[in-house]
Parts: C-alpha cells; sequence; structure tokens
C-alpha cells in the first residue's frame, strides 16, 4: 500500500513537471507573439477582394483573405515592422508594411488590366466599345465621393468642360465641339437634340469611362468625328451594401446621395437615389462696368433615382434591366454678347432611360441583345416686360435602339458582328409664337458593323490587326460608310505598346440647325449636308514599376464643317462654311518614387486651321478651341490620409474666324485631404475637405461667361457591407 502511496506520488510530481514544461514556454512564446489583421478593398469601388493571395515575406509562407477581403497573422513581436505581398487577379500587386505597433489596416488594391490574347479588361468590367486596346484610355472614378461627371473626365488631357450662356456645360474633345463627340452610357448613344444626356448620370453609378480620341464613327456611328466617350456603370453584387454620401460646399452646395447592392432570390439590385440643390452666387469681376458683381439666377435643384438588376437565369444566360430617371431646374444666367442676367428666366429638365439587355454566352460565342427607351423635355422661359428678351420654348424628342452583339473568341482571334436600329423624334414648341413651333422631325437608321482581332508575328514580335467596318443607311437618304484600321503591338512582359490607325467619320447635322424657324433675324437651314472627316492617330505607352508614360500624335481633315454665321442682311444661319484640319498631340505621365508618393503630369496640343481656300479666314485659327491644356497633380498618402495638389492651365481660344477677339488662357491651383478608416467589421468611414481655385483666379471658359473663384467643398462617406 505504502508502494502504491509513494508511486503515486511520485506520478504526480513527473506530471507537475511535465506540465510546467509544457506551459512555461507557451507562456514564454505567447508573451513574444501577437496578431495583425485587415482588409482587402478595391481602390476604385471599395468592394471587398475575395481570396487575394498574400505573402508573408520573412517566412515565404501564403495564406488567403476570405470572402469579404479579411484576413489575420499570428507574429513575432521581434519581427516588427511586418511586411506582406499581396496579389489578385485584375489589381496591381502590392507590397505593405505594418509598422511597429499598427495590429489593423484597410489595404486597397488598384485595378490593372488583364491582357489575353484576343481579350483586354480595364477596371471591374470588359470594355464595350472596340478590340483595339490602344485606341481606349479608362478612367477610374478613385474618389469619385468629391467629384462631379464633369471634374472627373476633365482629367483626361484632351477633355475640356466648358458653359454656355444658358449655364449648361458641353464637352470638347482634342479640339472638337460636343456635336462632334459621342456619349454612350453602357455602349449605347446618349447624343440627345433635347439636352445635355451626360450631367443626369449620377458619379457613383460610374464603374469607369473608356475614351476613344479620334474618328471613332466604325464603332460609334454618327456624331463621332472627335471621338467617343463612354461611361460605364456599375454592375451589382451579390453581397448586400449600403453607401450614404454626404456633400457641401460654397454657395449653398449641397448634395446626398444613397446608393444600395440588395440580393432577393437570383435578382441582384442596384439602386441609387441622388439628390442635389446649390445657389451657386458666386462674386466675378465684370469688365464691361469693372466691378465686382454677384451673379444671380444661376441656381440648381436637380434629382435621380436609378435602378439596375440582373437576374442569372443560368450559368450561361443573363438578364440586365436598367432604370434612370432625372428631373432638374434651373436658373438661366445670361446671354453670349454681354453680362446681362435674367432673374425670372429658367430651365426644366426631365430624362428618363430605360434599357434591358439579355446575355447568352455558349463557350466562346456570346449573343447580347439590347432594347433601349429614352425620352427627354426640356424647357426654358424668361417672363420679363422687355419682348426682345422673352420666350417660353419647349424640347422634346424620344429615342428607340435596338441592337444585337455577336462576340467569338478563336484562340488568339476574336471578332464582334453588331447589327442595330436607331429611330430619334424631336419636335420643338414655341409657346409664344406657335407658327414658330417645329413640327415632329423622324430620323431612322439602320447599321451593320464588324471588327476583327487578327494577331500574328513578325521578326519575333507580336503584332495585331484591328480593322472595323460599318455602315448606317438613314431611311429617305444616303448610306454612309465607316472605317477604321488599327496596327498595333500589344502590351506585353515589358510594358510596352505601339499603334497606328486611321479611319473616317461623319455627322449629321442637328434638328435645330435644319428647321429652325426662328423668327426674322434667325433661320435653319435644311440643305445643309453631313460633315465628314478623315484622320490618323499613333501612340506609344511604356510602363515600369516606378513609371508609366502614355504620348499620341493626330491629325484630322474636316470637310463642310457647319457654322451659324451672320449674313450681310442681318440674319444667322447655318451653312457648311468650312474645311479645316485639326492636329495635335497629347501625353500623361506617372511617377511614384515612394509608396505613398505619386506624381502625374499631362497635357496636349492642338492645332485647329481653317482650310477653306476661298475664305478671308484661310489658315486663322478656327474659333472657340482652347489651344493647349497641362496639368500636374501630386499626391501624397501616409494611410489613412491622401493629400492632392493639383494645377491646371487652359490656353488662349480666339472667339471670331478672324482671330481678333482672344479669350485669354488661365491657370488653377486645388488642393484636398482625404480620410479613410474602418469604424467595424461591416463600417468603413471616407471624409474629405477640399478648395478649388485656392489662388481665387479670375477666368471665364467662354467669352462672357464668368466662372467660380475660390470655393469649398466637404464630403462624407458611410460604406456598410
Amino acid at each position: 500500500m505504502c508502494f502504491i502511496i509513494i508511486h503515486q506520488r511520485k506520478m504526480k510530481s513527473k506530471l507537475f513537471f511535465l506540465a510546467l514544461f509544457l506551459i512555461i514556454p507557451s507562456l514564454v512564446y505567447c508573451t513574444f507573439r501577437t496578431k495583425i489583421s485587415g482588409q482587402i478593398l478595391s481602390a476604385e469601388t471599395d468592394v471587398a477582394i475575395a481570396h487575394a493571395r498574400i505573402e508573408i515575406i520573412k517566412t515565404e509562407e501564403i495564406i488567403l483573405a476570405d470572402e469579404k477581403g479579411n484576413f489575420s497573422i499570428d507574429i513575432e513581436q521581434d519581427n516588427e515592422p511586418f511586411e506582406i505581398h499581396i496579389s489578385s487577379i485584375g489589381y496591381k500587386d502590392k507590397h505593405f508594411v505594418f509598422e511597429a505597433g499598427v495590429r489593423y489596416a484597410v489595404i486597397p488594391l488598384e485595378s490593372e488590366p488583364i491582357i489575353i490574347p484576343g481579350i483586354t479588361i480595364k477596371s471591374t468590367q470588359d470594355n464595350v466599345l472596340t478590340l483595339a486596346q490602344s485606341n481606349i484610355s479608362v478612367m477610374l472614378p478613385e474618389n469619385a465621393n468629391n467629384l462631379e461627371i464633369a471634374e472627373l473626365i476633365v482629367r483626361h488631357p484632351d477633355i475640356i468642360v466648358k458653359e454656355n450662356a444658358m449655364g449648361e456645360q458641353s464637352i470638347q474633345l482634342h479640339g472638337h465641339e460636343s456635336r462632334h463627340v459621342t456619349l454612350m452610357l453602357d455602349g449605347l448613344k446618349l447624343n440627345n437634340p433635347s439636352m445635355n444626356s451626360f450631367h443626369a448620370i449620377p458619379i457613383e453609378q460610374i464603374d469607369h469611362i473608356e475614351v476613344i480620341t479620334g474618328n471613332a464613327s466604325s464603332a460609334a456611328g454618327d456624331a463621332a468625328m472627335g471621338g467617343v466617350i463612354n461611361f460605364v456603370t456599375k454592375k451589382p453584387i451579390h453581397d448586400f451594401s449600403q453607401d450614404i454620401l454626404i456633400t457641401t460646399g460654397s454657395w449653398n452646395n449641397y448634395s446626398a446621395n444613397l446608393q444600395t447592392n440588395l440580393t432577393t432570390g437570383k435578382i441582384k439590385n442596384l439602386i441609387n437615389i441622388f439628390g442635389h440643390k446649390a445657389t451657386n452666387d458666386f462674386i466675378y469681376c465684370n469688365p464691361l462696368e469693372e466691378k465686382d458683381i454677384r451673379r444671380t439666377n444661376n441656381d440648381i435643384t436637380e434629382g435621380s433615382i436609378s435602378s439596375k438588376s440582373t437576374f442569372e437565369l443560368s450559368k450561361d444566360l443573363s438578364s440586365t434591366l436598367s432604370f434612370l430617371l432625372y428631373k432638374a431646374e434651373k436658373g438661366i444666367p445670361g446671354q453670349t454678347t454681354d453680362y446681362m442676367w435674367f432673374s425670372h428666366a429658367r430651365a426644366h429638365a426631365l430624362k428618363l432611360d430605360l434599357k434591358e439587355q439579355v446575355r447568352i454566352q455558349v463557350n466562346e460565342y456570346s449573343h447580347d441583345v439590347m432594347l433601349s427607351f429614352q425620352q427627354a423635355e426640356s424647357r426654358y422661359r424668361n417672363k420679363i416686360e422687355n419682348p426682345f428678351y422673352t420666350y417660353d420654348s419647349e424640347n422634346r424628342s424620344r429615342i428607340f435602339d435596338a441592337l444585337w452583339q455577336f462576340d467569338h473568341i478563336i484562340g488568339s482571334c476574336s471578332s464582334r458582328a453588331k447589327v442595330g436600329f436607331r429611330h430619334e423624334n424631336y419636335t420643338y414648341y414655341d409657346h409664344l409664337v406657335p407658327t414658330q413651333s417645329i413640327d415632329l422631325k423622324i430620323r431612322n437608321n439602320v447599321f451593320a458593323s464588324y471588327e476583327s482581332l487578327i494577331p500574328f508575328s513578325l521578326f519575333k514580335s507580336s503584332i495585331s490587326i484591328i480593322p472595323s467596318l460599318r455602315i448606317d443607311k438613314l431611311m429617305n437618304d444616303d448610306a454612309f460608310l465607316s472605317s477604321h484600321l488599327t496596327i498595333e503591338v500589344p502590351r506585353g512582359p515589358d510594358k510596352f505598346q505601339l499603334s497606328i490607325s486611321g479611319g473616317n467619320s461623319y455627322t449629321m447635322p442637328e434638328f435645330t440647325s435644319l428647321f429652325w424657324k426662328g423668327d426674322s433675324r434667325v433661320q435653319g437651314n435644311p440643305n445643309l449636308k453631313p460633315e465628314q472627316s478623315l484622320g490618323g492617330k499613333t501612340s506609344v505607352e511604356w510602363t515600369s514599376k516606378y513609371f508609366s508614360m502614355k504620348a499620341s500624335a493626330s491629325y484630322n481633315r474636316i470637310e463642310d464643317l457647319i457654322y451659324w454665321y451672320r449674313s450681310a442682311m442681318g440674319v444667322w444661319k447655318p451653312e457648311n462654311l468650312t474645311d479645316a484640319e485639326l492636329y495635335g498631340f497629347s501625353g500623361t505621365a506617372t511617377w511614384e518614387p515612394f509608396e505613398i508618393v505619386s506624381l502625374s503630369l499631362s497635357g496636349s496640343k492642338i492645332v485647329p486651321i481653317n482650310k477653306t481656300g476661298s475664305s478671308d479666314h484661310h489658315n486663322k485659327y478656327l474659333p472657340h478651341k482652347p489651344l493647349h491644356k497641362f496639368g500636374t497633380e501630386v499626391t501624397v498618402s501616409p494611410f489613412p490620409l491622401e493629400c492632392s495638389f493639383s494645377l491646371n492651365t487652359i490656353g488662349k481660344q480666339y472667339d471670331n474666324f478672324s482671330n481678333t477677339v482672344v479669350v485669354n488662357g488661365y491657370t488653377t491651383c486645388d488642393v484636398g485631404i482625404s480620410y479613410s478608416s474602418k469604424l467595424s467589421d461591416n463600417l468603413r468611414l471616407n471624409a474629405f475637405v477640399g478648395v478649388k481655385n485656392i489662388f481665387d483666379e479670375s477666368y471665364e471658359t467662354s467669352r462672357n461667361i464668368p466662372a467660380p473663384g475660390r470655393n469649398f467643398q466637404c464630403s462624407l462617406k458611410l460604406i456598410l457591407q
């Protein structure tokens, strides 16, 4: 019995020392170890990146983030700072350092093009315009909570946004007027005779913007002599998310946006509600009166509701329904000929867009069938005692589009065929003088296009040839053939790309130019001919780890340009007055000398020359076209802050054909600082404070149209996932 007791005591002692042997190292181990964690998001959309690959630099161990982009790693404290390398398909690799004491971080990844033979993927969605990747530049709304559409697209070196006498914005693309630039929404044309279409799209709806500079009628048809701007909207996602954005700024400028991703059964829904109100009664220098005065009747109240719903019937069959309703009321501040502001002039706008798209994917074949309906109404009224300035007019237009698109990929070759129909009708009502109204006018267009990408090798170099052809047949009118050919050296491992392209385009006269009745002083011209162009472009692009650049040079010859002019009898009338040449160059360069520092430069120079030999204005500059644009932006991003400084210069422009009236160029500076923080596992906060035109530059985008001086903007965005 004693032996058993003694043996048990010895066993307990051994167990005790064994326990100490096991526990003490564990305690020591726990004492010198800790945990770091974080979440990986898309820098452009704030959407979680599922299953991103995370490599621990010191141990070469690899882990994967979960479906919501979250990860956690146990580390030894003496390993701080702690380095990881993150990669995910469709995004740039990122080297990230957890400094000593940092235990959690939200890590954004920037999207990066994926080059697959015959396919180019940029941003979160495929480009929908052309197979020639070198012809498209993609813009991402990286700080969309701080921008309007116009403020985003002017970052492109070839785009300038100007304001007209009605207080409405218009786009110039590499010197080409807005009527020569096709605006598209998800690949369908937006150009509308009744109103400015792009302003109705909420910036929060934009996934990315595709820009083609130069002749593009083979891709977009009518009105693409200067190029195409395609607004590609976000796709609904499966996970629930909700964004709330509130913005305020100078001159009683307030806006709010609510966006929700919601899945019901097999239907994914993206819903967006937007509202904006501003007085915009800024002070400007009036050179006619040589004093500072306040701009009045420049207010705006606008709002929209939009949705996008995707129903996946099967793996290879899906349907997407899109809806947009936009309504606005604004003041009309004045005329272009003088600084006369009207306190009673008002404009009203209403826009409705409906689109249904069905996609069928069968192996390497895909079919898209799209139906679209647009309705736009705008009304302009000025109630004033002076009958010369009194008006009450209304524009109405309805557009119906039907499109079938077929994409085919065989190995490294790909092709795209389209067949479509477009119906436009337009009516103008003059409520004061009904005899000056324009009765219902209709334009029907049937078109077919084909584009292919053919790769081959030449002297051990990969080269692609991308020919495209489109024929448009207008009912009761001529047929127009548009073509384009691109030869490019695709971007390979050395990140170098070179392309040469050329083509022709056309632009039909606007309804108002054809049929405007006006009065004895202003008349339309039903005998106008379409404007036509022929030109070419070459571009080069190179990318390295810390530096990237892209440069291009272009030439475009335009015949039968339409301009309004005053005859010897004092009557304003449009005519095919001018032949012209527009040539120039543009480029961008970005340098990232450090992980948190980025410097970008951009610029363009155009030479728009009148080439009408019989004109007194031969070899003079065309009017209303700024001759150059240069910009610089410096960004410093010590997480969680991002500080930016930008400097933008717009060159002079001439206001008449004889080049005797000059609108001076100008330079503006903007600064901003943003802050990002994760409040909880499902809630993130973005905040922004910025100052535009910090040096209070006084300038005009068009003659006698004053631009705002120094102004402030603040925004707050909550993201719930």
